[in-house]
Protein backbone atom coordinates (compact mmCIF):
# COMPACT_ATOMS: atom_id res chain seq x y z
CA UNK A 1 0.00 0.00 0.00
CA UNK A 2 1.16 3.49 -0.88
CA UNK A 3 1.86 6.01 1.51
CA UNK A 4 -0.15 9.30 1.76
CA UNK A 5 0.94 12.40 1.67
CA UNK A 6 -1.12 15.49 2.14
CA UNK A 7 -0.93 19.53 2.47
CA UNK A 8 -2.37 19.11 6.00
CA UNK A 9 -0.55 16.63 7.06
CA UNK A 10 2.78 18.45 6.24
CA UNK A 11 1.35 21.99 8.07
CA UNK A 12 0.91 19.86 11.02
CA UNK A 13 4.28 18.80 11.46
CA UNK A 14 5.91 22.32 9.97
CA UNK A 15 3.88 23.86 12.68
CA UNK A 16 5.48 21.20 15.68
CA UNK A 17 8.71 22.04 14.34
CA UNK A 18 8.49 26.00 14.98
CA UNK A 19 6.50 26.35 17.88
CA UNK A 20 7.14 27.73 20.69
CA UNK A 21 7.86 25.46 23.86
CA UNK A 22 4.61 26.63 25.39
CA UNK A 23 2.84 24.90 22.61
CA UNK A 24 5.02 21.85 21.65
CA UNK A 25 3.02 19.24 23.38
CA UNK A 26 -0.11 20.91 22.34
CA UNK A 27 1.09 20.79 18.59
CA UNK A 28 2.10 17.07 19.07
CA UNK A 29 -0.97 15.78 20.26
CA UNK A 30 -2.80 17.76 17.35
CA UNK A 31 -0.26 15.81 14.98
CA UNK A 32 -0.82 12.48 16.71
CA UNK A 33 -4.84 13.29 16.46
CA UNK A 34 -4.34 14.04 12.95
CA UNK A 35 -2.34 10.35 12.11
CA UNK A 36 -4.65 8.64 13.99
CA UNK A 37 -7.56 9.52 12.23
CA UNK A 38 -9.02 10.74 15.90
CA UNK A 39 -11.57 13.56 15.35
CA UNK A 40 -11.52 16.54 17.68
CA UNK A 41 -14.15 19.33 17.09
CA UNK A 42 -12.28 22.22 15.84
CA UNK A 43 -11.27 25.60 17.40
CA UNK A 44 -13.43 28.51 17.14
CA UNK A 45 -11.60 29.54 14.28
CA UNK A 46 -11.17 26.55 12.38
CA UNK A 47 -15.26 26.15 12.71
CA UNK A 48 -15.58 29.61 11.50
CA UNK A 49 -13.49 29.25 8.14
CA UNK A 50 -15.28 25.65 7.78
CA UNK A 51 -18.47 27.36 8.05
CA UNK A 52 -17.36 30.14 5.31
CA UNK A 53 -16.29 28.08 3.17
CA UNK A 54 -19.83 25.71 3.39
CA UNK A 55 -21.59 28.79 2.82
CA UNK A 56 -19.94 29.76 -0.09
CA UNK A 57 -19.74 26.42 -1.96
CA UNK A 58 -23.91 26.47 -0.85
CA UNK A 59 -24.36 29.65 -2.82
CA UNK A 60 -22.19 28.60 -5.79
CA UNK A 61 -24.05 25.36 -6.13
CA UNK A 62 -27.57 27.19 -6.37
CA UNK A 63 -26.54 28.26 -9.92
CA UNK A 64 -27.04 31.84 -10.03
CA UNK A 65 -24.47 33.37 -8.30
CA UNK A 66 -26.54 36.96 -7.26
CA UNK A 67 -28.13 38.09 -4.11
CA UNK A 68 -31.85 36.33 -4.81
CA UNK A 69 -29.87 32.78 -4.65
CA UNK A 70 -28.05 33.75 -1.39
CA UNK A 71 -29.40 31.23 1.25
CA UNK A 72 -31.52 32.79 3.63
CA UNK A 73 -28.70 31.66 6.56
CA UNK A 74 -25.90 33.38 4.54
CA UNK A 75 -27.34 36.79 4.29
CA UNK A 76 -28.10 36.36 8.09
CA UNK A 77 -24.23 35.61 8.53
CA UNK A 78 -22.52 37.41 6.36
CA UNK A 79 -22.67 40.58 4.16
CA UNK A 80 -23.95 40.49 1.31
CA UNK A 81 -21.48 42.12 -0.64
CA UNK A 82 -18.64 39.76 0.69
CA UNK A 83 -20.55 36.49 -0.49
CA UNK A 84 -20.72 38.46 -3.93
CA UNK A 85 -16.79 39.52 -3.87
CA UNK A 86 -16.20 35.81 -3.64
CA UNK A 87 -18.93 34.01 -5.30
CA UNK A 88 -18.66 36.30 -8.68
CA UNK A 89 -14.88 35.40 -8.40
CA UNK A 90 -15.75 31.26 -8.17
CA UNK A 91 -18.69 30.74 -10.42
CA UNK A 92 -18.50 28.73 -13.60
CA UNK A 93 -16.33 26.32 -11.79
CA UNK A 94 -16.19 22.70 -10.38
CA UNK A 95 -16.28 22.82 -6.37
CA UNK A 96 -14.12 20.85 -3.99
CA UNK A 97 -12.08 18.74 -6.74
CA UNK A 98 -10.21 15.67 -5.57
CA UNK A 99 -7.12 14.92 -6.73
CA UNK A 100 -4.06 12.56 -6.43
CA UNK A 101 -0.78 11.53 -8.33
CA UNK A 102 1.00 8.53 -7.40
CA UNK A 103 5.22 8.87 -7.32
CA UNK A 104 8.12 6.66 -6.00
CA UNK A 105 11.23 7.84 -3.85
CA UNK A 106 13.73 5.60 -2.66
CA UNK A 107 11.53 2.56 -3.96
CA UNK A 108 8.64 3.45 -1.95
CA UNK A 109 5.39 4.52 -3.64
CA UNK A 110 3.28 7.42 -2.10
CA UNK A 111 -0.35 9.26 -3.04
CA UNK A 112 -0.13 12.92 -3.14
CA UNK A 113 -3.46 13.63 -2.12
CA UNK A 114 -5.74 16.62 -1.63
CA UNK A 115 -8.80 18.53 -2.61
CA UNK A 116 -9.03 21.68 -4.45
CA UNK A 117 -11.21 24.57 -3.45
CA UNK A 118 -12.52 25.70 -6.62
CA UNK A 119 -10.79 24.65 -10.24
CA UNK A 120 -11.05 25.45 -13.79
CA UNK A 121 -8.63 24.30 -16.04
CA UNK A 122 -6.08 27.54 -16.02
CA UNK A 123 -6.11 28.50 -12.70
CA UNK A 124 -6.39 26.56 -9.49
CA UNK A 125 -8.16 28.75 -6.38
CA UNK A 126 -8.41 27.88 -2.53
CA UNK A 127 -10.21 30.35 0.10
CA UNK A 128 -9.05 30.84 3.59
CA UNK A 129 -9.93 32.65 6.70
CA UNK A 130 -7.79 34.67 9.05
CA UNK A 131 -7.88 36.47 11.86
CA UNK A 132 -4.43 38.21 11.26
CA UNK A 133 -3.33 37.85 7.80
CA UNK A 134 0.58 37.63 7.61
CA UNK A 135 1.51 38.80 4.01
CA UNK A 136 1.91 37.14 0.57
CA UNK A 137 5.32 34.82 1.56
CA UNK A 138 3.35 32.85 3.86
CA UNK A 139 0.93 31.84 1.45
CA UNK A 140 2.96 31.48 -1.69
CA UNK A 141 5.56 29.48 0.11
CA UNK A 142 3.00 27.31 1.40
CA UNK A 143 3.73 23.11 0.64
CA UNK A 144 -0.53 23.33 -0.45
CA UNK A 145 0.13 25.18 -3.52
CA UNK A 146 3.18 23.28 -4.54
CA UNK A 147 1.78 20.06 -4.25
CA UNK A 148 -1.34 20.79 -5.90
CA UNK A 149 0.07 22.20 -8.97
CA UNK A 150 2.45 19.27 -9.07
CA UNK A 151 -0.21 16.61 -8.75
CA UNK A 152 -2.54 18.75 -11.64
CA UNK A 153 0.22 20.54 -14.02
CA UNK A 154 -1.16 23.88 -13.32
CA UNK A 155 1.29 26.58 -12.05
CA UNK A 156 -1.32 28.89 -11.91
CA UNK A 157 -2.66 29.09 -7.80
CA UNK A 158 -4.89 32.18 -6.36
CA UNK A 159 -6.17 32.59 -2.86
CA UNK A 160 -9.07 33.87 -1.97
CA UNK A 161 -8.99 35.19 1.86
CA UNK A 162 -11.13 36.45 3.78
CA UNK A 163 -10.11 38.38 7.38
CA UNK A 164 -12.01 38.27 10.10
CA UNK A 165 -11.97 40.24 13.24
CA UNK A 166 -13.38 39.35 16.70
CA UNK A 167 -16.84 39.81 16.38
CA UNK A 168 -17.05 37.57 12.99
CA UNK A 169 -17.26 40.18 10.50
CA UNK A 170 -15.07 40.30 7.48
CA UNK A 171 -12.72 43.35 7.71
CA UNK A 172 -10.75 42.80 4.58
CA UNK A 173 -10.47 40.71 1.34
CA UNK A 174 -7.75 39.81 -0.20
CA UNK A 175 -7.12 37.71 -3.70
CA UNK A 176 -3.43 37.07 -4.48
CA UNK A 177 -2.78 35.02 -7.52
CA UNK A 178 0.76 33.76 -8.99
CA UNK A 179 2.47 31.51 -10.92
CA UNK A 180 4.89 28.94 -9.52
CA UNK A 181 8.16 29.64 -8.24
CA UNK A 182 9.45 26.34 -9.60
CA UNK A 183 7.85 26.92 -13.38
CA UNK A 184 8.18 23.45 -14.18
CA UNK A 185 6.92 19.66 -13.00
CA UNK A 186 10.61 18.75 -13.01
CA UNK A 187 11.17 21.78 -10.45
CA UNK A 188 8.24 21.18 -8.03
CA UNK A 189 8.88 17.30 -8.03
CA UNK A 190 12.26 18.48 -6.39
CA UNK A 191 10.92 20.36 -3.86
CA UNK A 192 8.20 17.65 -2.86
CA UNK A 193 10.55 14.86 -3.31
CA UNK A 194 12.40 16.65 -0.57
CA UNK A 195 9.97 17.93 1.70
CA UNK A 196 8.77 14.22 1.99
CA UNK A 197 12.23 12.58 2.51
CA UNK A 198 11.94 15.24 5.43
CA UNK A 199 9.28 14.20 6.65
CA UNK A 200 9.81 10.55 6.73
CA UNK A 201 12.65 11.16 8.37
CA UNK A 202 10.85 13.11 11.16
CA UNK A 203 8.09 10.40 11.68
CA UNK A 204 10.61 7.31 11.47
CA UNK A 205 12.46 9.28 14.58
CA UNK A 206 9.46 8.83 16.24
CA UNK A 207 8.03 5.06 16.86
CA UNK A 208 4.51 6.38 18.15
CA UNK A 209 4.26 9.02 15.34
CA UNK A 210 5.46 6.48 12.54
CA UNK A 211 3.17 3.77 13.41
CA UNK A 212 -0.02 6.33 13.33
CA UNK A 213 1.30 7.24 10.37
CA UNK A 214 1.35 3.98 8.90
CA UNK A 215 -1.27 1.58 10.74
CA UNK A 216 -4.38 4.52 10.71
CA UNK A 217 -3.30 7.53 8.20
CA UNK A 218 -2.35 5.62 5.35
CA UNK A 219 -5.45 3.70 5.21
CA UNK A 220 -7.17 5.93 2.94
Amino acid sequence: MSRLITATLIDAIDWFNVSPATWKQRAYVQLLNQLNRKWIPPEKAVQRGIDFEKTIYECLKAGEHTQSSFTKQAVKDYNIADLTWFISRCKNCEIQKKIKRFIRINNIEYCLFGKIDVWSNDLITDIKTTGNYKGEDYYIHSFQNKLYSYITGNMYFRYLIAVFNDTGEIIDKIELRFKQEQTTIIGLRNYIDKKIIETMDFLEADLTLITAYKEKFCLY
